[in-house]
């Protein structure tokens, strides 16, 4: 499959509104929430980012980014949205277009990309963290505000911001795959501390019992392997396990804690998936 996808920007007005429907079909969103054709064509004509993933003839993926600026007037890419369809994902398709992404930032001559997304979503921490490795020391509480589409709605939207420094040996031996993260074991041979306790219910589904603060310089957070099961299935449990992550990432990060890893693990029957926040240090403010 990845041999058969190409990705490039998009070209005629009628792949814009292609684009759109990779939308739809991405994010089952409500029409009023697409970001328009008009809207992709304009941020393309100056200086933004728009790609298409096609499969032979058809537009598989898409992605949005344009030119912003951080809090101190740094200038960087901002991306904005990227979706994959989803007869097609689990294919690489998304870490082709954040390459695709990354080279077209190099040559604008930025050094950082940045992007938010839902941290209680393992697959997106797995591309994000342990896949691109992008790093995250900024907690957004319902950054959206209410959002209608399927996957987001009924729950504040928070969300972690990450930080993608792409010019970084640490980015480039992820994206080359030399980088290789640490075990869970060899993490707490050297003294990092699981942060949360959690336990399976009878259903299956994995809940949060409570948490402590650690002094320790690594500290692991446990989040579920299937957040929209939960959600589809007990609405309070999906907001018991936002309002605790929201409550470990803002006191660890304004402790100088920084999201540096990913891991997921099996364990006996089970899956079980942690982030890794360890104390800032410069290599991770940018490289």
């Amino acid at each position: 499959m990845a041999a058969e996808i190409t990705i490039r920007p998009l070209k005629e007005t009628e792949e814009y509104h292609w684009a759109e429907h990779v939308q739809r079909q991405a994010w089952n969103m409500q029409e009023v929430e697409i970001v328009p054709s008009h809207l992709l064509i304009t941020a393309d004509k100056n200086g933004g980012l728009v790609l298409g993933a096609f499969h032979r003839e058809q537009m598989v993926g898409m992605l949005l980014g344009f030119l912003g600026q951080d809090e101190n007037g740094r200038y960087k890419h901002c991306s904005h949205m990227m979706g994959v369809i989803p007869s097609h994902r689990g294919k690489g398709i998304a870490t082709a277009l954040k390459s695709a992404q990354r080279d077209f930032a190099l040559r604008q001559g930025l050094d950082l990309v940045t992007w938010t997304y839902d941290p209680l979503e393992h697959v997106n921490a797995t591309l994000n963290i342990a896949h691109l490795g992008a790093t995250s020391g900024t907690y957004l509480r319902n950054a959206y505000g209410e959002m209608r589409d399927a996957l987001n709605q009924g729950l504040f939207s928070d969300r972690l911001q990450v930080d993608w420094w792409i010019r970084s040996g640490r980015v480039r031996a992820s994206m080359d795959r030399t980088r290789r993260p640490p075990s869970f074991a060899s993490l707490q041979e050297a003294g990092g501390k699981v942060i949360n306790k959690t336990h399976m219910d009878k259903r299956g589904l994995l809940e949060p019992d409570s948490w402590s603060a650690e002094d320790a310089f690594t500290i692991l957070l446990e989040i579920p392997m299937d957040f929209q099961q939960i959600k589809g299935m007990d609405m309070s449990l999906a907001r018991a396990w936002r309002q605790m992550t929201r409550a470990i990432f803002e006191r660890s990060f304004k402790e100088r804690y920084q999201v540096t890893e990913f891991l997921r693990e099996k364990e006996a029957d089970n899956r079980r998936c942690f982030y890794v926040l360890e104390k800032s240090t410069d290599m991770y403010v940018s490289g």
